[in-house]
């Protein structure tokens, strides 16, 4: 069950359970139990309205130049971004203002991650409490940096841990951490949106990227809530470990399969 977020967290019943995430290295959900006090007054629930629709406009103005929001929908993202030298794929380099973690410094702006993006997708929005806004810079648990998005085609998506959560050792590699075998149920969560089982990894492979390590996995998680096909790649780079996940569901794996192996594929730290 989802947290609640913004005007949703009024409806949410006394004793709601809402869940936060966990590290990389674990597939388990802590909960906390809310409890209401009291029921809100009219007067109270028109300012929280207005509070609320405040944040809204603020929020809004926060997601950048005007390409990012069209008619309540981005623009596709070749529209803005560079062309790729892959036909029908654009560049995406962050500037040093694109995401808390880099604002704060947790990824350095001038050497941060860069992918390819199929040139029909756009951005999505990444919720306040899924980006690390909140804990920057000293989140304790995974965020997530950007998503593209396809209704046709599938996801792609980039999710980053801090690395002291998953090993003491100072910039430690992939391999440092784990083995391809023993870090797959670590990061099956954030993969699948669930978990994943063994018998769903399709295939695992250890790839060495302008020498640095990269596991790679592809999966087929059916009760996935991310999509039923999954591609990742999963790395390490300074104060972070980072995990790049391309997805789909049935439908849009036949026609969007060839665009998330290739933004795959071009991931590099």
């Amino acid at each position: 069950m989802p947290c609640a977020i913004g005007a949703e967290a009024l409806k949410v019943p006394p004793c709601q359970r809402l869940k936060k995430f966990a590290p990389f290295r674990s597939g388990k959900v802590r909960c906390v139990t809310v409890r209401a006090t009291h029921a809100p007054s009219v007067d109270e629930q028109v300012s929280r309205r207005q509070a609320l629709q405040g944040l809204a406009v603020l929020a809004a103005s926060a997601l950048g130049p005007p390409h990012a929001v069209a008619a309540g929908k981005s623009a596709e993202v070749g529209s803005y971004l560079p062309s790729a030298g892959t036909s029908g794929f654009s560049n995406f380099k962050p500037d040093k203002s694109k995401t808390p973690a880099i604002r704060s410094g947790v990824i350095n702006a001038e050497d941060s991650y860069r992918f390819e993006v199929p040139s029909t997708y756009r951005e999505v929005g990444v919720a306040n409490i899924q980006s690390g806004n909140f804990c920057m810079p000293n989140c304790a648990e995974p965020w997530t940096e950007v998503i593209f998005a396809d209704d046709k085609e599938g996801k792609i998506q980039l999710m980053v841990a801090p690395l002291q959560k998953l090993t003491p050792k100072a910039n430690a590699t992939i391999k440092d951490i784990g083995s391809i075998d023993s870090l797959v149920q670590s990061f099956g969560p954030y993969i699948t949106g669930t978990n994943l089982e063994d018998e769903d990894v399709i295939s695992k492979d250890i790839l060495d990227v302008d020498g640095r390590t990269y596991y790679q996995y592809e999966s087929y998680a059916p009760y996935g809530t991310n999509g039923t096909h999954q591609v990742a790649r999963a790395t390490t780079k300074g104060k972070c470990a980072f995990l790049f996940v391309s997805s789909a569901s049935d439908k849009q794996w036949p026609k969007g399969e060839k665009h998330l192996r290739q933004a795959l594929e071009s991931f590099r730290v």
